[in-house]
């Protein structure tokens, strides 16, 4: 089930964050625009989320009428031909543009009886699905993505010439041990002479940072943070913003510089979700303010977690830096935190 686009004027926030959590509470995956950022990337967020729902609701009141907002997201619902379910808050009857359609009457303020939440998803189950395979997200954020013909090639001819090889070996190496000799090949020489005495791989040196995962790879570099791996936010209307690193590591990228690698979990409760993106961190290295190289654009729903991949680039000589987090570009202090990392 795709999630259903909520449609409002902030002056009928009240209603729309109660319907919000009546749907939440039926199993309807919901986005309610909280309003709290108009930036740049903002609008494209909007759309976005309106472009990929399953159902539109608007809820019809003096305000949302007069609001601009609300007429775009619903002239674009019903132009990308998404099923629209009208409530009726405040007013004599349904606007013009949605006369042809069924529209529920909540003029008392309370919330939509039962027919309104089995219309609603009776059209969403008649939706049809889209698989996997044809790239669509499911709720953990994770694409399946099928390896092109051209690389399974590659890859079967790769496992063969292994397995030869391995065979290869493996011959020499019985031989020797039955005739008693010296292995003939100087490249064999050093080789275990039986698999029995193979010694055990030695785990990569890698530094491990406190209260997170790790993940090595034989080109990484240590990472520290000494303040610890989370983060908590709390706005004054008491909603939780909870950011955790997962996992850090660095390698060399170009001659003096190291790419910077941060996973990093995202959670709230807040109805209206937080918005994951790049714009909300940067490093402070010295008196540079760096921003991330990659591009990260998601969205973590209410009570939802979402990892996601924030990268810098920074010289390979620097020591130490400050993670700055930001929620939604609010320049209060509760919306800003920050977290010490340090590169031995």
């Amino acid at each position: 089930m795709g999630h259903i686009f909520v449609s409002y004027s902030h002056k009928d926030t009240e209603y729309a964050h109660a319907l919000a959590d009546s749907l939440l509470g039926m199993g309807f995956p919901v986005w309610i625009d909280a309003r709290i950022d108009y930036g740049s990337q903002w609008p494209r967020e909007i759309q976005k989320q309106l472009d990929s729902c399953d159902a539109f609701i608007v809820i019809m009141s003096p305000r949302s009428f007069a609001s601009e907002w609300v007429q775009s997201e619903l002239q674009r619902a019903k132009r990308m031909l998404k099923p629209v379910f009208p409530l009726l808050l405040e007013g004599d009857g349904p606007w013009l543009s949605v006369e042809s359609t069924q529209y529920y009457d909540v003029r008392d303020h309370n919330l939509p009886d039962d027919e309104f939440y089995t219309d609603l998803r009776q059209d969403i189950s008649a939706k049809p699905t889209i698989s996997q395979s044809q790239g669509s997200v499911d709720t953990t954020k994770s694409v399946r993505y099928t390896r092109p013909a051209g690389m399974a090639i590659f890859a079967v001819i790769g496992c063969s010439i292994a397995t030869v090889g391995a065979c290869f070996i493996l011959g020499v190496l019985l031989l020797q041990r039955t005739a008693g000799h010296e292995l003939p090949f100087p490249l064999l020489k050093g080789l275990p002479t039986a698999l029995g005495n193979a010694t055990p791989p030695t785990a990569s040196p890698w530094t491990a940072m406190p209260s997170i995962t790790t993940q090595p790879t034989l080109t990484s570099l240590p990472v520290q943070l000494p303040d610890g791996s989370e983060v908590v936010m709390f706005s004054p209307s008491g909603d939780e913003y909870r950011y955790t690193i997962l996992s850090a590591r660095r390698e060399p990228s170009s001659p003096g510089k190291h790419l910077l690698n941060l996973r990093i979990r995202v959670w709230t409760d807040f109805i209206g979700g937080v918005n994951f993106w790049s714009d909300s961190f940067r490093l402070a290295a010295e008196d540079l303010r760096i921003a991330p190289v990659n591009d990260l654009n998601l969205l973590a729903g209410r009570d939802e977690t979402v990892d996601g991949d924030v990268e810098f680039e920074i010289d390979s000589s620097l020591k130490e830096a400050v993670l700055m987090i930001n929620v939604g570009r609010i320049p209060d202090a509760w919306a800003n935190k920050e977290l010490r990392l340090e590169f031995p």
